[in-house]
């Protein structure tokens, strides 16, 4: 198995000291050969940041992604899943609610 670093991730807004990452999921996206990724993230502060990360690399190293507020608990699971042509996410929060997008 080969581990190799593609790019680096980061927020436009300040954190504070105690806000983390919680899970992290991505799955390859259509067509293969694109070799394209999406991630989704979920936190702390009940925010999802989604990303679409390439294999080819990235010259600047750093990539920024887009927020989505779900219910603003923070997020402790993640599942992606492929529907035919359709990504699902199913993001499991400390409250016990499941949203799908």
């Amino acid at each position: 198995s080969n581990v190799s670093f593609l790019c680096s991730y980061r927020t436009l807004a300040k954190s504070t000291i105690d806000h983390r990452m919680n899970i992290v999921r991505a799955i390859p996206l259509l067509p293969a050969d694109s070799r394209c990724h999406l991630c989704l993230a979920g936190d702390s502060d009940g925010l999802l940041h989604i990303v679409v990360i390439s294999e080819l690399g990235n010259s600047r190293g750093t990539t920024i992604g887009n927020l989505f507020s779900d219910s603003g608990r923070p997020v402790l699971c993640i599942d992606l899943l492929r529907c035919y042509d359709r990504i699902l996410a199913f993001v499991g929060t400390t409250s016990g609610d499941i949203s799908v997008w």
